[in-house]
């Protein structure tokens, strides 16, 4: 620890190259990677990029750690409106330009940790803290029921939590 703490940072991040899927012994296949929609992993989305980048400072008073996390979904595009054949115009039977792109999502989360005493910690923070809501896109296209969005995105908005922690 220097004079002014320590700096801390992680990213986790993944590359959707390909998500290939042949339906049946025979069947056209097809990539859903950067897509979403009932054909395409229903219930889900597919975004190319993803990653959770962390940056926390732990405080030389009291041992406090700070953390802010970036949480970023890519952009996908609906599986009916591909160029491939396979998926071309399979669900609505047209080119959807309503629901033709979901764009890249980010969210920002805030969290303190405070070692209060040896085995007495306290921990608090903001998850989505700009309370973004979730793209809103036809259930019969995302298959999910009731909701109108995937469960890939923060459907509650932002939420606030607190907790304490003792080891004994």
């Amino acid at each position: 620890l220097g004079v002014f703490g320590s700096l801390l940072s992680s990213l986790n991040g993944s590359y959707l190259e390909h998500s290939v899927t042949t339906p049946y012994p025979g069947g056209q296949t097809y990539d859903c990677a950067g897509l979403f929609g009932s054909t395409c992993n229903n219930q889900s989305v597919n975004p190319r990029w993803r990653h959770n980048l962390r940056l926390s400072w732990e405080t030389p008073w009291m041992k406090l750690l700070l953390s802010a996390n970036w949480r970023f979904i890519g952009a996908t595009h609906f599986d009916n409106n591909s160029p491939n054949p396979a998926l071309h115009f399979a669900e609505l039977g047209q080119y959807d330009t309503i629901n033709a792109r979901i764009p890249n999502y980010s969210y920002l989360d805030l969290a303190a940790v405070w070692p209060v005493w040896h085995d007495v910690q306290i921990r608090a923070g903001v998850n989505n803290v700009l309370d973004k809501d979730p793209p809103i896109v036809p259930t019969d296209i995302t298959g999910t029921g009731s909701a109108n969005s995937y469960p890939t995105f923060d459907i509650l908005g932002r939420e606030i939590f607190v907790s304490f922690t003792a080891k004994f």
